[in-house]
């Protein structure tokens, strides 16, 4: 049986996942730098450090799965704001894969590129 190039990526970033402690509700976000859809550096500790914040992680953008996750979200986005709920999402894409993703389905929230598994393994 022939293994994709995708499906690798998905078993390494589902593996990165497993393999990281949770942090449990209310904990300060880790102190991390990453690169968003839109090529800007964040810093994850500060952007998540005031608020609510909702994190959500997929392993790839532009597939079924995560797409239908991502536009239930971006389908909630007004109820979410009306609670002042902060949203960003998070898989092992490039920058502009993100940026593809988010423009392709009109996703109003920002989307973080985690090529390295820094912010997942945080």
């Amino acid at each position: 049986m022939k293994t994709s190039l995708a499906t690798l990526m998905i078993f390494s970033f589902l593996h990165t996942l497993l393999s990281a402690d949770p942090l449990a509700l209310g904990s300060p976000a880790p102190q991390i730098e990453a690169v968003t859809d839109q090529g800007e550096t964040i810093d994850v500790g500060t952007a998540l450090s005031k608020g609510t914040t909702l994190v959500f992680f997929y392993p790839k953008a532009l597939t079924p799965g995560c797409t239908q996750q991502a536009c239930s979200l971006r389908d909630g986005w007004e109820a979410l704001q009306a609670r002042e709920v902060k949203i960003y999402g998070v898989s092992s894409d490039t920058a502009a894969t993100q940026a593809e993703f988010r423009e392709k389905h009109s996703l109003p929230f920002t989307l973080i590129a985690d090529t390295g598994g820094t912010v997942s393994q945080a």
